[in-house]
């Protein structure tokens, strides 16, 4: 039985592409709509993701060696400061469901408004 664990992770707009990149090169392509939704930190835009993850992916958006593994792995040329650069610039917390907008306050964000269709 896979385990879970809850994350929110928030990427700036300037890191999602490549994120969304190794994300799908590690964890496959049902994953390439990671951060779905965006928030906005004054006129910054980031993208957010929320909820239950695997227990065995929690290590790679965490700590810099294990990304940097499974990309080695995954055959993505990245290098480890890179994955440090990586996962400094992003925001990786415990809290979600209901903890979520004290993670946005927290941060100076909010909900960016859904765009018109």
């Amino acid at each position: 039985m896979t385990e879970y664990q809850q994350r929110t992770v928030i990427v700036p707009d300037a890191l999602i592409a490549q994120v969304r990149g190794l994300v799908v090169l590690i964890a496959g392509e049902g994953q390439a709509g990671f951060c779905p939704r965006r928030v906005l930190q004054g006129a910054s835009t980031w993208w957010l993701s929320s909820g239950p993850i695997e227990a065995a992916m929690v290590p790679l958006i965490e700590d810099p060696a294990a990304m940097h593994a499974a990309c080695v792995e995954a055959g993505a040329p990245t290098t480890l400061a890179q994955c440090k650069q990586l996962l400094a610039a992003c925001i990786v917390d415990p809290r979600t469901g209901d903890d979520l907008p004290a993670v946005l306050a927290e941060h100076g964000m909010q909900y960016a408004p859904d765009p018109e269709s």
